[in-house]
């Protein structure tokens, strides 16, 4: 639901806005003649940023942003030439600081930072002989809490990130019974406390980012 009350739903067949106040349903979908329609019919993830700016992930066709005065649709897509670009074009995740920079998440070709001011992309990737690196390319779930800091659900772990070192710190499911319940991380979202929860495959639990506890 956006600032206006609007409901914006995630479709397999494109995105649909529901107008409560009007009850009025609209339609977006990919149309190959019009550059300014939605680049995918699959939506895979929406965020809507402190300036009413929408973000659209999609399933192939990369990142989107919606201009709401002109009513169209601008994307950017992964370039495997550019090494400035979107990373990949299956973005599952997405968040938006207050600062305007833009975190979004694949599900196959790792993390990104993108600045709108400049137009680049920052690239983050898990790489399998650094043990500090982001667990998993694949990854479900963005947030940056109220301390500034970057938590990335994966499909192997949750990650806590610090993108100025590229170093992750991890936490996996244990048998100590503190830890999380199980994998993938699917969903994150911070309280009014500063708790955080967690939706795994397994269900929905409860971490004290101070303490670094689980319940």
């Amino acid at each position: 639901i956006d600032h206006n009350g609007v409901l914006w739903i995630a479709a397999n067949n494109g995105l649909d806005i529901y107008h409560a106040q009007l009850n009025q349903v609209i339609h977006y979908r990919h149309e190959p003649a019009n550059p300014g329609s939605v680049s995918n019919n699959l939506i895979l993830s929406i965020f809507e940023d402190r300036g009413n700016v929408m973000w659209i992930g999609t399933n192939g066709g990369g990142l989107n942003k919606y201009n709401r005065r002109q009513d169209e649709f601008a994307y950017y897509r992964g370039d495997l030439s550019n090494p400035n670009s979107l990373s990949g074009n299956l973005i599952s995740a997405i968040f938006v600081e207050p600062n305007s920079t833009v975190w979004i998440g694949t599900l196959d070709s790792g993390l990104n930072r993108f600045s709108p001011s400049t137009g680049e992309f920052k690239q983050f990737h898990h790489d399998p002989s650094n043990p500090a690196s982001l667990s998993s390319d694949q990854i479900y779930c963005l947030l940056v809490d109220r301390h500034g800091a970057l938590w990335v659900g994966t499909s192997n772990a949750l990650n806590l990130f610090d993108p100025n070192t590229g170093i992750a710190k991890r936490f996996e499911p244990l048998e100590d019974g503190n830890s999380l319940s199980g994998l993938p991380v699917y969903a994150i979202y911070e309280d009014r406390s500063g708790n955080i929860w967690l939706g795994t495959s397994e269900g929905l639990d409860l971490f004290n980012p101070v303490a670094e506890t689980f319940t």
